[in-house]
């Protein structure tokens, strides 16, 4: 019901709706999206490799959560992405290089704590500024 709707609209905001398990493979048919924002839920899992389907996607938070596996580097393949904020999940290993190569990020967020997140491409001017606590 909820991507029902969302095919009408630019913008998917469900911040705070107590949603839980994994976000749906088929969200990436929301190919118009210029806004998501499923921040402060309990979706669990991975990000799905639907996600490399968004074209117009521009800012993407999904902040503290429950979402685990490795930072996917098809994000990177969402050339018109300006923000995403992957803060407060369970992510492991590294933010892949090819996210960092977007050159039209604004702001990277991922924030490094107990389950050691690193970038190694953050510290270069080229590359967006890591947050961290």
């Amino acid at each position: 019901m909820v991507l029902l709707f969302a095919q009408c609209s630019d913008h998917l905001i469900l911040k705070g709706n107590m949603i839980s398990g994994s976000i749906p493979a088929d969200i990436g048919n929301l190919e118009k999206l210029v806004e998501m924002n499923l921040d402060d839920n309990d979706l669990s899992k991975n990000i799905p490799d639907s996600f490399q389907q968004f074209r117009e996607l521009k800012i993407l938070s999904v902040k503290s959560n429950k979402l685990t596996g490795t930072i996917p580097a098809i994000l990177s393949r969402i050339e018109s992405m300006m923000k995403l904020d992957l803060s407060g999940n369970l992510f492991r290993g590294s933010v892949p290089d090819e996210i960092c190569d977007l050159r039209t990020f604004q702001t990277l967020q991922v924030i490094r704590v107990g389950c050691g997140i690193k970038c190694s491409c953050c510290y270069e001017d080229r590359c967006p500024k890591l947050d961290t606590p």
